[in-house]
């Protein structure tokens, strides 16, 4: 499991507003975004993401997996992860 530690300092309520005070900068989340970073933020591990998603959400393993790793790598890219 990774620690995403940088996730603890977002502020984030629950209509998915995102706001980074490191970098002053907001982001909105959608419901399945706001999930999955729930999900992180309550020690699930990456590799069990998709598995919960696709649970929760009634879509398949592999959907999930391909939407979760885009979203991973969005969040990774704007230095939220």
């Amino acid at each position: 499991m990774k620690p995403y530690t940088k996730l603890f300092a977002l502020q984030i309520d629950e209509n998915g507003f995102v706001f980074d005070p490191t970098k002053g900068i907001s982001y909105t989340l959608n419901e399945t975004a706001l999930r999955v970073i729930t999900l992180l933020k309550n020690g699930c591990p990456e590799e069990n993401l998709h598995i919960k998603i696709a649970e929760e959400y009634a879509i398949s393993l592999p959907s999930a997996e391909f939407d979760i790793e885009n979203l991973l790598n969005t969040m990774k890219k704007y230095q939220l992860i």
